[in-house]
């Protein structure tokens, strides 16, 4: 006699008070945690992650956790982070051996049409005047007649290519160098960051990023910090320069600063180990309805809901299922299940 395979089926539903006893993720700091600078020939950032008992660490292989992460933004470049485990060896971050799990990429902010400078470029014949000088400029039309105001009307070049002018409408007329007379063409508009402005500005803008995660490697001595790893790949990174305060040495490449950090890192409860009433350990099939960009946690990978509100997952083997609640009214959900018996 062939053998055959029984299946059960299932619902659960989130609780909508937050008083009560389930806790979906659990928070694993009891104090902040402790940001500082991990300083090489450049400057990242090392979080320390919480202890068991203040030994142990914490974050270990085949638990799942959920991290909220706070980060300063640039107003005028990306930022690539790559977010690494580490260990610790004799004291300190060994970034020797680590495990990568996010990469974040921190886009720059939207000036405010305040901090921006409108620049207009202009193509002037090549060869026409030497590089470097900037000078009051006289500008005709074909006619050698001029009818525009010249009191703010500047010229510079720059290897006989380029100048630019406050004014706009100058595209058709002619400037003079050397008693010659040259037609300027090929207007270009840009859009310049005021640098001085944004500098001085006290306030930071920050962007907030939501993650889920579960550590692949067992370390036998588990997982003691974070590292916020900037990449640097690009070129202009090794011409920033700035010196370190501790030993006057210099450092290079772009850095966040540490003071416009926040971390939240929590637990992420498996469902199916104390509240899915299946009566095995593992499910075949699932569906979940949520908010859309709700974060789930499958097998200790990250999930969103899309924008349907709905996310199914058939034949497959789950042995652990969670969900990022935040809100008990907004972060609502049902899971339906099928189970093998």
């Amino acid at each position: 006699m062939a053998n055959t395979t029984s299946y059960g089926i299932g619902q659960y539903r989130s609780e909508n008070l937050q008083n009560k006893a389930i806790k979906y993720i659990n928070n694993l700091y009891n104090d902040e945690p402790t940001i500082t600078y991990y300083e090489t020939n450049y400057r990242d950032i090392q979080i320390e992650l919480p202890l068991l008992n203040g030994k142990n660490p914490l974050i270990v292989a085949g638990e799942t956790y959920y991290v909220r992460l706070t980060v300063p933004q640039n107003h005028q470049y990306s930022t690539v982070l790559n977010l690494k485990l580490c260990p610790q060896k004799n004291g300190r971050i060994d970034t020797s051996r680590y495990q990568h799990i996010q990469q974040l990429i921190i886009p720059p902010t939207k000036a405010d049409d305040d901090d921006m400078s409108h620049v207009i470029l202009y193509n002037v014949p090549a060869g026409t005047g030497p590089s470097g000088i900037t000078e009051k400029a006289q500008v005709m039309d074909k006619y050698h007649d001029s009818r525009l105001d010249q009191s703010n009307l500047t010229i510079t070049y720059n290897n006989g290519e380029l100048y630019y002018t406050a004014i706009e409408n100058v595209l058709g007329y002619y400037y003079r160098w050397n008693n010659k007379w040259y037609q300027v063409v090929n207007k270009s508009e840009y859009y310049l960051l005021q640098g001085w402005k944004v500098a001085g500005d006290s306030h930071t803008t920050t962007i907030t990023f939501d993650f889920v995660f579960s550590p692949k490697y067992d370390l036998m001595d588990g997982y003691s910090y974070l590292l916020l790893e900037t990449d640097r790949s690009d070129s202009y990174q090794d011409s920033i320069q700035y010196i370190n305060d501790k030993n006057n040495g210099t450092l290079y490449g772009t850095y966040l600063d540490k003071s416009q950090i926040q971390f939240e890192l929590y637990s992420v409860t498996n469902l199916i180990k104390n509240h899915i009433q299946a009566g095995t350990s593992l499910l075949s099939h699932i569906a979940v309805q949520g908010h859309p960009q709700q974060l789930l946690a499958i097998n200790g990978e990250e999930i969103k809901i899309g924008q349907s509100g709905f996310y199914e997952l058939t034949d497959f083997t789950i042995s652990s299922i969670g969900v990022v609640v935040r809100d008990y009214d907004k972060d609502r959900f049902i899971i339906d299940y099928e189970y093998r018996i």
